[in-house]
């Protein structure tokens, strides 16, 4: 029988809109979803990123384009919008610390506790896997869906700094319905930075592009302003098989809290100023004016400026409830607000400003030689006419090409006279889907290296040395009498270096057992520091490292004897009595598109027991020394017991003399 067919569908989960694009390795033309829910069969390349709740209801009210506009959210009806970001916990705090009155709602909003953003993100992505279910078994037949493998393909926004908060989305993005089915499998792939530079390098080299060949050894940098964030990577060209360039990423890719939500909430904060100057003689003006005003007529006006068919002098915008009513103070003119040229484009000029000093410190990392050839801008914000003609006046005078969505090769789509979308904004999704695909046809991704932006390693016992280890515990092992100091890091995976996908890294260590009831489930722990490489530490008392995974080993009944390869008997005394056994082996690590997988190997058996651990994929953080960065986990600290008797010693022991 044929395996089944492998379809591989990318998602981009986006602080504003979420994205979806399919292929299968026979048919490697990228596809996406433009049909969606609500939009009258509207061709839309991205759906809402928003849920709707009634008060007393079961489960969600509508979700996507189906949410109510604000001027319809009716009593006990609430709709939860641009949520995606405050998945991490931390960054939510400081969101709601920084909140001064925006969008017109008062009293000050509370920030909302990380389970109520969990279950907004959860809802939406469970409708979400419904309808892309859905739709692609109208394309495919039952009998060829229910034989297909299905792998859904997730990025991680680059402010993501945390595993905890990268395992959690994984969670729920499995709780949603993703790779519910034995057919279907989840991967936590690249960044939402390499996944965009990935598309937008493959789109530009095509055989139908051929005023942007790229040469060996060109740089790509990389700009993906979006809704929320603005990512940044910088990629070499490495060879060009085909029409595939295929890349390897020169430094640390970044991120900064920047995109067109910053521009609604300073249009926001303009609208509530204006409005508090009338209020007390105003009172039919809506509670939710400003919101409305944002999420409205004001979004037209954002997407079409620069654009020939979006210039006004003045900008005009009716306000909720308020009628024949003006106030030059407040630039209200019979009940509509009235905002000038400058003004709008004072509120994209302090977001361009950010870009450009996020930019200009990139390339201010990269080495004398390292020249960029392309700046290459995309995404939501990046496929604003304004933001384009300031990118390419500020980074097109100094020998580099600038490639933006309004290059010939690219037809923007029309609707109401006005530029609402653009594919480029898909670069996510389908760099996703791009990247894999290449992967599963020739086995290498595009993305043939990547930068890790954590050191990671192997907590292990070592045999004491007074001139190392001055100054820590040591325990005497009851099984060969050796001292030993424990919780000391092997580092095998160093922040920053470049890292081959595919690569195997190995390293041989011991283990000592007892050789009358030997223990045969081992559990080894991994570790993860975000400190720089000179600062990592050498045992977890030191700070600056927590526990991050265990790898699970069970080996069969009977392995562990003396005539098993990589088993010695040995004694503790020369006269042969205190018999222990000693174990050597190795622990493979293979480095794949989605992260780690860990192998124990005994001479030619290995074991595997579903170690995998996604690991954080290029976002240049700096380690922080302190109680963040410093987190033990108590149960490596613990040295008592049998635990510490099983763990891994560095070295192959010698038998004592």
């Amino acid at each position: 029988m044929d395996p089944p067919t492998t379809i591989v569908i990318g998602v981009d989960l986006g602080q504003t809109c979420t994205g979806v694009a399919f292929a299968t390795p026979t048919k490697s033309v990228l596809r996406k979803i433009q049909d969606w829910p609500g939009r009258n069969n509207e061709a839309i390349n991205k759906v809402r990123t928003a849920v709707a709740y009634r008060a007393g209801g079961l489960g969600i009210h509508s979700w996507g384009f189906e949410c109510p506009a604000p001027n319809d959210v009716e009593h006990g009806m609430a709709v939860k919008a641009n949520f995606k970001l405050f998945l991490d916990e931390s960054y939510m705090e400081k969101a709601f610390r920084d909140l001064d009155g925006i969008f017109g709602i008062r009293p000050r909003p509370r920030a909302p506790n990380i389970k109520e953003v969990q279950l907004w993100c959860r809802d939406f992505l469970s409708e979400l896997y419904v309808y892309i279910t859905d739709y692609l078994e109208k394309i495919y037949t039952r009998s060829e869906w229910d034989t297909m493998k299905v792998e859904y393909l997730f990025s991680v926004p680059t402010t993501w700094g945390e595993e905890s908060v990268i395992m959690e989305y994984r969670e729920i993005v499995k709780e949603a319905g993703f790779g519910a089915y034995s057919n279907d499998s989840v991967i936590i792939g690249l960044t939402e930075a390499e996944a965009s530079a990935v598309y937008t390098a493959m789109d530009v080299y095509t055989a139908n592009n051929q005023q942007h060949q790229f040469q060996k050894g060109n740089i790509l940098f990389v700009c993906d302003a979006g809704g929320g964030t603005t990512d940044t990577a910088v990629m070499r060209v490495v060879s060009v098989e085909g029409d595939i360039p295929k890349l390897e990423e020169v430094g640390l890719a970044d991120c900064v809290i920047i995109g067109s939500v910053q521009i609604d909430e300073a249009f926001g904060a303009q609208v509530e100023a204006r409005l508090n100057i009338v209020r007390g003689r105003c009172p039919t003006i809506k509670y939710n004016a400003v919101e409305t005003m944002v999420k409205g007529k004001f979004q037209d006006f954002k997407t079409g400026f620069g654009h020939l068919l979006g210039e006004h002098s003045e900008y005009i915008i009716d306000v909720p409830g308020l009628q024949d009513y003006s106030d030059e103070r407040a630039r209200i003119r019979n009940g509509k607000m009235v905002f000038s040229h400058d003004e709008i484009k004072g509120m994209f000029d302090i977001q361009i400003s950010g870009i450009f000093s996020h930019v200009d410190q990139q390339l201010g990392l990269l080495k004398q030689e390292e020249t960029v050839s392309y700046f290459i801008l995309c995404g939501g914000l990046g496929s604003s006419a304004y933001v384009q003609q300031r990118f390419t006046s500020r980074y097109g005078d100094h020998g580099a090409k600038v490639l933006t969505p309004d290059d010939p090769y690219v037809t923007p789509i029309l609707f109401s006279s006005m530029l609402i979308e653009l594919y480029r904004q898909l670069a996510v999704c389908k760099g996703l889907v791009a990247n894999r695909i290449q992967h599963l046809k020739s086995g290498a991704s595009v993305l043939l290296t990547r930068r890790c932006c954590a050191s990671y390693g192997i907590l292990l016992n070592e045999p004491y040395n007074k001139t190392k280890h001055r100054g820590q515990k040591r325990y005497k092992s009851p099984l060969d009498g050796t001292e030993y100091v424990t919780n000391q890091i092997d580092w095998f995976i160093i922040r920053g270096e470049p890292i081959i996908e595919g690569k195997h890294i190995t390293r041989r260590y011991s283990r000592i057992v007892s050789a009358k009831n030997p223990n045969k489930v081992w559990k080894d722990k991994i570790m993860v520091s975000r400190l720089p490489p000179d600062k990592l530490p050498h045992h977890i008392t030191q700070g600056g490292a927590k526990v991050v995974f265990k790898i699970v080993s069970d080996l069969q009944s009977g392995e562990l004897d003396s005539r098993t390869e990589g088993v010695t008997k040995r004694h503790k005394h020369w006269w042969l009595s205190g018999a222990y056994l000693q174990i050597d082996h190795e622990v493979a690590i293979t480095i794949g598109p989605a992260g780690l997988s860990f192998w124990i190997r005994m001479g030619e058996r290995a074991h595997h027991e579903d170690n995998a651990l996604f690991i954080e994929w290029a976002r240049s953080q700096d380690g922080v020394a302190g109680a963040e960065a410093a987190a033990v986990d108590e149960s490596a600290e613990k040295a008592d017991g049998d635990e510490w008797r099983n763990s891994l010693i560095r070295n192959p022991v010698d038998p004592p003399q």
